[in-house]
């Protein structure tokens, strides 16, 4: 977590030196760092006391992205998803999948991994999406995408279920589709999906 008027700092750095975008990790593994209204517990203190629960409000959002823009400086949102995601299947169990796999991520971490089987995860990331996009004007928002523990998908019922419904023969077929939802999702909003490759 980076204090506010830290980051402004490095706003102006970034404009000084005439870097024009700013690429701001707003999820991951350790916690949520922006407030969506649809789901107030993913900012919540009390829900999230192994992630010390500091956050950037959406008055906050909005004035980092004025005061960016006013240096030339698009901000680029990213939310860590389907993997990184620990702190939002802490906070929302149901989100993650239905399992007992206790194999590790690259972060070391255990059930971090969105359920691809779940269709009401994509309503849930429609509201987050809708919300996002309100606060950064950015044509790009980044969904993260990278190192996500499939091991999670492969012992999971309702993934398992989901890939014999599609037709799927391997995991990474789930990542493909989760991806390509997330883009018709970002796509409805008017913006395009990036992550990392």
């Amino acid at each position: 977590f980076i204090e506010f008027e830290t980051l402004k700092k490095h706003i102006d750095l970034l404009a000084r030196f005439k870097v024009n975008t700013f690429h701001w990790h707003m999820t991951e593994n350790q916690a949520w760092r922006f407030e969506v209204k649809a789901y107030p517990q993913l900012t919540s203190s009390a829900s999230m006391t192994r992630f010390a629960g500091k956050y950037y409000t959406q008055e906050q959002c909005r004035e980092l992205q004025d005061y960016a823009k006013e240096r030339g400086v698009i901000v680029i949102p990213e939310i860590d998803m389907p993997g990184h995601s620990k702190a939002v299947i802490e906070t929302y169990p149901q989100v993650g999948c239905t399992n007992k796999d206790k194999t590790m991520s690259v972060n070391g971490e255990v059930n971090n991994v969105w359920c691809v089987g779940k269709e009401s995860n994509y309503q849930m990331i429609d509201d987050i999406v809708a919300e996002l996009v309100e606060l950064f004007p950015s044509k790009l928002i980044h969904l993260g995408g990278d190192e996500v523990n499939m091991d999670n998908w492969k012992n999971c019922p309702h993934c398992q279920a989901f890939m014999k419904k599609m037709g799927m023969k391997e995991e990474i077929e789930l990542l493909n589709y989760f991806v390509r939802r997330m883009e018709k999702i970002v796509n409805k909003h008017g913006r395009t999906l990036v992550g990392w490759d």
